[in-house]
């Protein structure tokens, strides 16, 4: 079926009205509609989430966000070119750093010799070799946008969340735009409804990660494309160019669709020369003159010229090493890590073959593989850095908007389908989904690495919704039924539940939000003998507290973070206890002190059965 409908596809479609004409009235209406709604929930999602531990979850030393800001703030402070930039050394930095030393105890002395800083951290610095010393280890378009935001405005992460909710609701306008542009006005408008109404789009809007720019740069892309094919004007394609050499500095990434942009140039001009020769020029000029200053800044500092971020090595190596859990997903640091970072000395291409290695059989990994294909699919948003299902805690609206990945992933996998009737006009698109999909199954499978695949899945879901739409009032029972069919059968397996044990929040999202938000705040309120502020505060923790820790007759079953969550939860109540009885409270501290007393006796036990399983 698919074969035919390829068939079909190769004489071109006819231009639809709907997608060449002037907007209509009651698309105008529609994208003013949508456009008040982005607003609105983003009004909603900022003042929620503004007073708890969410909007400085950059403080957290040992995630990202820290590194970016601690960058940006280098760089707003003078260091333009980045040259004392190091890698972020995160707890499984240097973890991996003495498995490495532990195989090969002279090359501390060695690293330490070449130093100029003789009181320099070896971790470090056999990090930074592997880096390749003056290199970037995270790409860096965001860092320095952050920068420059820090250096007009203040150093204050409000300012770029600003920006970003900005960049969603634009994000949200490209999809009706592409929508619009690839299959249609009615499936346009129910594409920019569907992105307004997309939770974990606007989540990533108040996160210092590059998520939400990644996003909006995509589909920025994919529409320069739609408008340079019909213009075929030069400064559209170096406009485009310009863009995609961005891209590239903003997630190295982007070069595969730069390269797909290019073959599908390629084929649909190649019968107009001039067309295609102003395109290519103007693509391969506008990337190489966005490329520039990358260029220029690696040849002061003394790296390769064109050299991006240099972390990918190690997320290869991790995501694909025989021990990765491909059918959990997540970030996970391979046993293996060491010694081929060490093998390979961090270069990216020499560390392939020793990865692969790692596996008893090419079957193995094959088997790897497919469940990270499977995984991508998944309704979950498996976290790294950042968690959905914490931030819902504190923000409601993201539990109320009612698109999540749940049902966007069988609609949108069926208008993949379905859309190929319409490939030559929405090639470009097809493209994105392709560029952004295999790098999920290169490295591996998260949530803040899927969601530029959510946005470009968005136009699909909603052809789905439109086409069904339509054959139900031409009664065409058969289509509507086969199609509904199809999506539930996806349904029965994207929609699958967690393993056993597998909480929605980790035990490092809870500890997180109290070690960058509740414990200075405590902290600084015992300094003032400030004491209603210290009850004030742990409450405020507690109500976020897990319920299977709050239910006392909790069968189970248990996760391993479990036992850590017990014990931070009781030496919360127990503070608690501890404030109220200092105030004379003793009613209120004594169920407090029960709590404490209960979660210490469950920490104990789970203690215990962790120990015997490890045996």
């Amino acid at each position: 079926m698919i074969g035919a409908a390829m068939r079909r596809s190769s004489s071109p479609p006819q231009p639809s009205a709907s997608t060449n004409q002037p907007a209509s009235p009651r698309l105008k209406l529609a994208l003013g509609a949508i456009i008040v709604l982005s607003f609105l929930f983003r009004a909603i999602y900022f003042i929620q989430l503004g007073s708890g531990p969410c909007m400085v979850q950059h403080r957290f030393g040992q995630w990202d966000m820290n590194y970016f800001d601690g960058w940006a703030k280098q760089i707003a402070a003078g260091d333009w070119l980045s040259k004392n930039v190091s890698v972020p050394m995160h707890g499984w930095h240097h973890a991996v750093a003495q498995q490495y030393f532990q195989q090969h105890p002279e090359a501390v002395e060695s690293l330490l010799h070449a130093a100029t800083n003789s009181a320099a951290d070896p971790d470090e610095l056999l990090w930074r070799h592997w880096s390749g010393g003056n290199r970037f280890y995270q790409d860096p378009l965001y860092p320095y946008l952050i920068a420059i935001t820090y250096k007009l405005s203040g150093a204050d992460v409000r300012h770029v969340f600003i920006w970003q909710m900005l960049l969603g609701v634009l994000s949200n306008v490209l999809n009706l735009l592409i929508a619009r542009r690839c299959f249609g006005e009615t499936v346009g408008m129910t594409a920019g409804v569907l992105a307004a109404l997309c939770s974990p789009l606007m989540y990533y809007e108040l996160i210092l990660l590059r998520e939400t720019l990644i996003v909006f740069v995509s589909l920025l892309l994919v529409w320069l494309l739609l408008e340079s094919l019909r213009r075929k004007s030069w400064p559209w394609w170096l406009w485009t160019g310009l863009t995609l050499g961005l891209s590239v500095q903003l997630k190295s990434t982007f070069t595969l669709f730069g390269l797909l942009a290019l073959l599908g140039v390629v084929l649909a001009l190649r019968t107009d020369r001039r067309p295609l020769l102003r395109s290519l020029v103007g693509l391969i000029g506008g990337a190489s003159l966005a490329l520039l200053p990358l260029l220029v800044r690696n040849v002061i500092v003394g790296a390769p010229p064109l050299a991006l971020a240099s972390g990918g090595t190690i997320t290869f190596i991790s995501g694909n090493a025989a021990d990765y859990p491909a059918a959990a997903g997540g970030f996970f640091v391979s046993a293996h890590a060491a010694q081929i970072m060490g093998e390979s000395d961090g270069k990216f291409l020499p560390a392939i073959a020793p990865t692969l290695r790692t596996h008893p059989s090419a079957l193995n990994y094959l088997k790897q593989s497919l469940h990270k294909f499977d995984s991508t699919w998944h309704w979950y948003e498996v976290p790294n850095n950042e968690n959905f299902y914490f931030y819902r805690l504190y923000a409601p609206i993201l539990r109320y908007l009612p698109l999540s990945f749940f049902i966007l992933s069988p609609l949108s996998l069926v208008g993949l389908f379905i859309g190929v009737r319409q490939s030559r006009r929405a090639w470009p698109l097809y493209a994105l989904i392709v560029a952004t999909a295999i790098p999920l199954w290169a490295f591996m499978v998260m949530s803040r690495l899927r969601i530029p695949l959510v946005a470009a899945l968005i136009p699909f879901a909603a052809l789905t919704l439109v086409q069904v739409a339509r054959w139900a009032r031409a009664r065409q029972a058969g289509k509507v039924i086969a199609t509904l069919a199809a999506i539930l059968v996806i349904a029965l397996r994207t929609s699958r539940s967690l393993p056993s044990g597998q909480p929605l929040i980790r035990y490092a999202d809870y500890s997180a939000a109290y070690v960058a938000y509740y414990e200075p705040q405590i902290r600084a309120s015992q300094e003032r003998a400030d004491a209603q502020r210290v009850i004030d505060l742990l409450r405020e923790f507690l109500r976020v507290e897990p319920l299977q820790l709050q239910d006392a007759m909790y069968p189970g079953p248990f996760s391993e973070s479990d036992q850590p969550l017990a014990s931070l939860f009781a030496a919360s109540h127990r503070q608690l206890a501890l404030a109220l009885e200092a105030q004379g409270r003793v009613t209120e501290s004594a169920p407090e002190e029960e709590r404490a007393l209960r979660l210490e006796s469950l920490a104990r036990r789970l203690s215990g059965k962790n120990d015997s399983q490890s045996l």
